[in-house]
């Protein structure tokens, strides 16, 4: 019994080295005119992965070349629940490393999403588990500044969003954007404006404006991108 899980443990082991060194091909995103990478300009196919969510929204199988290569569970890696109703797929490379990562949702609630990770030495996908209190709802990429932003509605009048940069595995958000788009709910929001940028750290007020063209570039692009 001994041996035969030692034996076990070995093949898993040299498994994992075999995908390691195996090349997963990076997919190609091109940018939007706005130099941005949405969700919209990722594949939802990739030549060599498949990936499957099971019924329960409980498990992510991943397939290489047709081969499971990978189960991932709710109750082991995830910090948070699968995204309930239709959950898309899409091939990326989130953390600017040239390798292929997995954006999983967001479903109908766009409540959750999972960003899978590719780690070249253990050859396995990893959960982003740090994301600095950021839900993932609906990415945009900025590849020639390495910048991260997310941003999602919260009402029938508010949109938010973060700007994030990568330190190692994790992502840190830099600076906020919130968008009250009723003038009368400025007060309720503890705004004056229609946008308001922050810098996340300080709390200090890095734009308040009405207009989308006094914004700074890289948020300009990015409410631009998510056609608000």
């Amino acid at each position: 019994m001994k041996i035969k899980m030692i034996l076990t443990c070995a093949l898993l082991a040299t498994a994992n080295v075999i995908y390691a060194q195996r090349e997963i091909s990076n997919p190609v995103c091109q940018p939007n005119s706005y130099g941005l990478i949405t969700l919209e300009e990722c594949p939802e196919q990739h030549q060599q992965l498949t990936v499957k969510l099971s019924e329960e929204r409980d498990k992510i199988t991943i397939y290489y070349n047709g081969q499971v290569m990978q189960e991932l569970t709710t109750d082991d890696e995830f910090t948070s629940p699968i995204a309930e109703g239709e959950c898309p797929v899409y091939f990326l490379d989130a953390n600017f490393d040239g390798k292929c990562d997995i954006f999983v949702g967001p479903g109908l609630s766009r409540t959750y999403s999972t960003l899978l990770l590719w780690n070249s030495q253990t050859g396995k996908f990893e959960p982003l588990t740090d994301c600095d209190g950021a839900a993932l709802q609906n990415i945009a990429l900025d590849p020639v500044n390495k910048r991260v932003f997310d941003g999602g509605s919260s009402s029938y009048c508010e949109e938010d969003g973060d700007m994030m940069v990568w330190n190692g595995n994790k992502l840190e958000i830099v600076e906020t954007l919130v968008i009250i788009s009723d003038p009368t709910q400025y007060r309720a929001n503890g705004v004056k404006y229609m946008f308001t940028v922050k810098n996340k750290k300080t709390g200090r007020l890095v734009k308040a404006t009405n207009y989308k063209q006094n914004l700074p570039t890289r948020w300009r692009n990015y409410v631009s991108s998510m056609g608000l």
